[in-house]
C-alpha cells in the first residue's frame, strides 16, 4: 500500500496514513486506475529484499508530566502483539525531541502480517547524553520533591493500520505501573472511537 502524502517527514510521522479521497493505493500488482488532473507523490516503506511488503502503523502518543521536562531524546521500543503472532522490539523513529504534555506522532513498520492488533508493550529509555539546562531541571525537582511527579508518564496510545484504516485505543493495562522504563503494556480499550451520546 502507497499512501498520499505532502513531504516524507509528514510521511515518516505516520500523519499520512488515511485513505479517504483516494489518498492510498496498491501498488505493484492489482493496482487501482484513478483519473487524476495532475500527478501525485506516494510514499511507502519497504523490506530490503523479498517480500517487499510491510504494513503500516501511525501511533499517537501523549507524553505527561507534572513538571515541565522538555527536549528528551529517548530510546523508545514498541512491541506489537496480534492474533497471527507478534513483532517485539520495533524501535520508534525520534523526528524532533519530545516535549511533555504534547502529543507525539510515529510511523511503525511490521515486515510480517500480525492480524488483528490486541496488546501493546512500550518501553522507555533515557538517553545518557543530559544536557546542562535537563540536568538542572532534574537536580531542582529532587530538591523541591517534585521528583515523583517529574516522571513521564504515557496513559493511552492511538493506533491506525494503514492497510485496514482500523483505529484504536490501547490504554495502560496496569496504572500502578508508572515507571516506562520497563515494558508497559497497553490493552485495547472496548469503547474504541466512539462518541458518548449526549441525554
Amino acid at each position: 500500500m502507497a499512501y498520499h502524502c505532502g513531504s516524507n517527514d509528514m510521511f515518516d510521522r505516520g500523519m499520512c496514513l488515511s485513505c479517504r479521497k483516494n489518498h492510498c493505493n496498491t501498488v505493484g500488482y492489482n493496482i487501482r486506475k484513478i483519473r487524476k488532473t495532475r500527478s501525485i507523490k506516494m510514499y511507502t516503506k519497504t523490506r530490503a529484499s523479498m517480500p517487499f511488503r510491510v504494513y503500516h502503523y501511525q501511533l499517537k502518543i501523549h507524553f505527561s508530566s507534572k513538571v515541565d521536562r522538555s527536549e528528551m531524546e529517548p530510546s523508545l521500543t514498541v512491541s506489537l502483539i496480534g492474533t497471527k503472532g507478534d513483532v517485539e522490539d520495533l524501535k520508534l523513529t525520534l523526528k524532533e525531541k519530545i516535549m511533555t504534555n504534547k502529543t507525539h506522532s510515529f510511523l511503525l513498520v511490521a515486515e510480517k502480517d500480525i492480524g488483528h492488533l490486541l496488546m501493546v508493550k512500550f518501553k522507555w529509555e533515557e538517553s545518557t547524553s543530559w544536557s546542562a539546562s535537563s540536568m538542572l531541571k532534574m537536580v531542582s525537582s529532587w530538591w523541591s520533591d517534585d521528583y515523583a511527579d517529574s516522571e513521564v508518564e504515557v496513559h493511552k496510545i492511538r493506533i491506525r493500520v494503514g492497510e485496514t484504516q482500523k483505529k484504536m485505543v490501547f490504554c495502560i493495562k496496569d496504572p500502578h505501573a508508572l515507571s516506562l522504563q520497563q515494558d508497559v503494556t497497553f490493552v485495547k480499550r472496548k469503547d474504541e472511537w466512539k462518541k458518548t451520546s449526549k441525554r
